[in-house]
């Protein structure tokens, strides 16, 4: 995929290039809507960590993202699905599928791995 070796190329910043950056950049370019566009006006670490326990957790504020946005849980990721995973690091981070493994921004670029999946949800909305 095109968008995961362009961000494979991008230093990690946040907003823009960090793992809700990079899967909503990816459902922007893909099916037209970026489900996390409320979230990118944020700045660091802590302003990202007060976001997320506001709504409960990662999983939860990417859940409610995806629900708003219209798109819908699989229990079957198929390739360019996203997901929420549990990265190298013991994180929850969102992702992109690739063919047998999950593509996710990290502080080393884009890592590729059978990440352990939370949740999925299929480009396909409604």
């Amino acid at each position: 995929m095109a968008h995961i070796m362009a961000e494979a190329a991008e230093p990690f910043r946040r907003p823009d290039h960090d793992c809700v950056g990079f899967v909503c950049s990816w459902l922007l370019k893909a099916v037209g809507i970026d489900p996390g566009a409320h979230l990118r006006s944020y700045s660091g670490l802590a302003a990202a960590e007060r976001i997320i326990r506001a709504h409960g957790g990662f999983l939860p504020l990417w859940a409610s993202c995806m629900a708003s946005a219209g798109f819908r849980e699989t229990a079957a990721p198929r390739l360019g699905d996203v997901g929420v995973v549990i990265d190298a690091a013991g994180q929850e981070v969102a992702a992109i599928r690739a063919r047998n493994a999950w593509a996710g921004k990290s502080a080393a670029g884009v890592q590729i791995e059978n990440f352990p999946m939370l949740a999925a949800w299929s480009l396909a909305r409604g």
